[in-house]
């Protein structure tokens, strides 16, 4: 018995006599029998004592509630109250200016943690107090626990508090956005060419049919709308406009195409940190990555998905049973946003060498009938953490070749069907004059990424003491890698297209996924004096020069051109290399051993600390040389001397 109730039992003992007031009888509350009672004065209402009717029936059963569970009882009475001016504060505000909240004894998450030992207290309580008061059951107490109840087991009432509200007044921001009737014509074309290779893309983030009512709603507004949707709206047309550009040759909607862009990025700025889990803000951050991704930002597009897969993970669209409720993405919709999630985010992970954001072990979603991307992803996930993790990379070199093999066999199939699909689609398209004419491109790009990775695999098998670094199958994957490069970028530049569509090439086969199969070669004909694969590399490098100048330091014309240009030197006059490496031209690969990098061995002049057959020495080197092109609008002159 604690002190409190040991102490109160005289007082009890001589109010014995008196029955509970009828206002702590309604309230089912514990009543010192005074007269008035402590309670009615403190609520300052008359204490009234009705006459006792006789029981004709038995008592009920119920839960024996102390003193100590009244107190808690009216603790959550009290953070309800909270919660309760909270929300309609938060309803009555709308888009108004922030107001300060009204004050109260518990904050809403002072008093609702979440735990299940508060959830099932509240359900006892409630269970109870109903069973006790029969047709009294519209008791204020009951039906506000029973409101908390909602609350606690459902957070979508949190998603809705006032620090997530991201509306916009269109009268104050006033945003610049292309004329209607070019809105209509690309919307229009979107969806007739819903089949084409982009369009299906985009349409794995968010429905068409979705995509199109936000941006009649953004354009054509009759009412307020959201910063999400109105960024939403904007990656969507930037999109279309692009795509649209490059299949018909319309150069003149490139202005919208750049105010799209414009807003796009903008927007992203007014974000707040804390955002809501719903399938609109995990697709604008979706398109958010890509673009990023587009523009040479890995680290900001690894920023855009960090917050998506914690926004998916919070609404389970990686699990086989979603834990939204009814009024979030239905299965087929959350998981095909996830999955292009998943997709860009394993990508990145092996681009930046970084865990990735999601385990495959806490994906319950079938694999089983994935396309093909989503398969090569998990692929590129593998060879992450298995090959070139810390954890990889400290490997033997006998479980690092039985691990390789496995990789290699799933990678090869995954290849074979590229290859059939691209056999395929030529066919189709010199025939129909309806189906998408980038479509073989974009099979050859995505062709040239999985052979790029297979390059990667191939590099991380040792080969036998006494011979070149790689092997001969890597080196001839390597070789393969850039004659598919040079059908690509013939193809892009013979065809009068867009520099758009330049960009985005450059930006996903040869800087998103890390283009060793270069440094593969390099390597080889730096050790073989080969002059045919370093003309060959020179090749690859003159094939990505732009068109106007000047050209960044980190662009990819320039970093590639340097390291061919020492790696000639190097078989030409290896005395010649250590001048050129003090040279400022040089300067660029501070953090990069270029020796060991490409194999210079000290017979050619040169010294090195690091051996290059250690394959965490070449892999981090080559990290350091990718992060050189990251982040640095390497893009500048693609476009007319300026950045996408």
């Amino acid at each position: 018995m604690g002190t409190d109730e040991a102490d109160a039992l005289p007082l009890q003992s001589s109010r014995i006599y008196r029955r509970s007031c009828d206002h702590c009888r309604h309230r089912k509350i514990a009543c010192d029998r005074a007269s008035p009672c402590t309670n009615c004065v403190t609520a300052r209402i008359d204490c009234t004592h009705s006459a006792v009717a006789p029981h004709v029936t038995p008592p009920k059963q119920r839960i024996l509630i102390t003193a100590q569970y009244e107190r808690k009882i009216d603790d959550i009475l009290k953070g309800i109250e909270s919660i309760t001016q909270i929300l309609q504060f938060q309803r009555q505000s709308q888009l108004s200016a922030p107001q300060s909240h009204p004050a109260s004894e518990h904050s809403p998450d002072q008093v609702w943690d979440h735990s299940t030992e508060v959830v099932d207290f509240v359900k006892a309580v409630v269970a109870e107090k109903e069973s006790s008061l029969g047709t009294l059951a519209a008791d204020d107490a009951v039906q506000s626990l029973k409101q908390a109840l909602s609350s606690l087991t459902n957070s979508e009432g949190l998603r809705k508090l006032p620090c997530f509200d991201m509306g916009i007044s269109r009268s104050q921001s006033s945003p610049v956005l292309p004329p209607i009737d070019a809105v209509l014509v690309v919307l229009r074309w979107s969806q007739e060419h819903s089949h084409f290779s982009r369009i299906l893309w985009i349409s794995r983030i968010l429905p068409l049919q979705k995509f199109t009512d936000i941006c009649r709603n953004v354009c054509f507004p009759v009412s307020d709308y959201g910063e999400v949707d109105f960024i939403l709206a904007n990656g969507y047309l930037s999109h279309v406009f692009a795509e649209y550009i490059i299949v018909t040759g319309c150069s003149e909607y490139r202005k919208y195409y750049d105010i799209c862009r414009t807003n796009f990025q903008n927007a992203f700025a007014r974000l707040p940190l804390v955002l809501p889990a719903t399938e609109e803000v995990i697709a604008a951050l979706a398109l958010g990555a890509f673009a990023a991704i587009e523009n040479s930002k890995g680290n900001l597009a690894w920023n855009f998905l960090s917050a998506a897969v914690n926004l998916c993970q919070i609404l389970g669209c990686h699990r086989s049973q979603p834990t939204h409720s009814d009024n979030e993405p239905d299965l087929s919709s959350s998981s095909s946003l996830f999955w292009t999630v998943y997709i860009m985010d394993k990508g990145l992970s092996l681009r930046l060498g970084r865990a990735s954001h999601i385990r495959d072990e806490d994906i319950t979603l079938a694999w089983e009938s994935d396309p093909r991307d989503i398969r090569a992803a998990r692929v590129q996930g593998k060879v992450y953490d298995q090959l070139y993790s810390p954890v990889g990379l400290s490997r033997t070199q006998n479980e690092r070749v039985i691990i390789a093999q496995s990789l290699l066999e799933e990678l090869r199939s995954l290849i074979d069907e590229a290859d059939a699909e691209i056999t395929s689609s030529t066919q189709i398209c010199s025939t129909d004059a309806h189906t998408d004419p980038m479509r073989v491109l974009y099979l050859r790009c995505h062709l040239l990424c999985h052979y790029s990775l297979l390059a990667m695999l191939l590099r991380a098998i040792p080969v036998p003491h006494g011979s070149y670094n790689v092997s001969n199958e890597c080196v001839g994957v390597a070789r393969h890698c850039l004659d598919i490069h040079l059908k690509c970028i013939t193809h892009i530049r013979n065809g009068n297209s867009d520099p758009i569509l330049l960009a985005q090439y450059i930006n996903w086969p040869i800087i998103h996924m890390p283009f060793v199969p270069f440094i593969i070669l390099l390597t080889h004909a730096v050790q073989s004096s080969d002059f045919n694969d370093i003309a060959l590399l020179e090749t690859f490098v003159e094939s990505l020069k732009p068109s106007a100048t000047p050209i960044t330091s980190t662009h990819p014309y320039r970093i590639y051109g340097l390291l061919c240009q020492i790696a000639r030197s190097s078989i030409e006059s290896p005395s010649t290399v250590d001048s050129m490496m003090n040279e400022d031209l040089f300067a660029t690969f501070e953090n990069v051993d270029l020796p060991a990098y490409l194999g210079i061995t000290n017979e050619q002049g040169l010294s090195s600390d690091t051996p290059f057959d250690n394959l965490s020495g070449w892999y981090y080197n080559n990290q350091h040389l990718m992060s050189l092109l990251d982040g640095d609008a390497s893009l500048e002159g693609l476009d007319g001397g300026r950045p996408t």
